[in-house]
């Protein structure tokens, strides 16, 4: 099982399925009060849905350096840019719903663990909208 993401025609394939996939589906709601029962709700419609994915970036024999160039460096040049997510069969591949889901790359965070040679933690969040526009 793979998991990538797809942007400006770099791909970039993590080398192991992320540990924890978390797909946040969300409404806009504001409520007020309204005396003796329960709150007045007003629903305005849907927030971006947020999908965030955590894992481990390792590979046999590669060093620092390499996982460096090879995944690092590219998801960074990726960031707040629409992406397209590649995990066949999931809720959240981008090719798994008519039309395409359509991803900004919000962020992710890299991060070295006493302990673990040649390898890094990651925390990446994406978020899906109906359309997206990069200033």
């Amino acid at each position: 099982m793979s998991f990538a993401v797809v942007s400006g025609g770099v791909t970039v394939t993590l080398p192991r399925f992320p540990t924890k996939v978390s797909h946040k589906l969300q409404a806009d709601i504001k409520e007020t009060r309204f005396p003796g029962a329960l709150p007045l709700l007003l629903a305005f419609g849907r927030k971006a849905n947020r999908l965030q994915i955590e894992g481990i970036i390792q590979e046999v024999n590669r060093t620092k350096d390499q996982l460096t160039n090879d995944y690092l460096e590219k998801l960074d040049v990726m960031v707040y840019k629409e992406v397209v997510i590649v995990c066949a069969g999931r809720l959240y591949d981008s090719n798994n719903k008519v039309p395409a889901r359509r991803y900004t790359f919000a962020g992710i965070t890299f991060e070295e663990r006493p302990g673990f040679v040649r390898s890094f933690f990651y925390n990446a969040e994406f978020w899906e909208g109906s359309d997206i526009i990069e200033l």
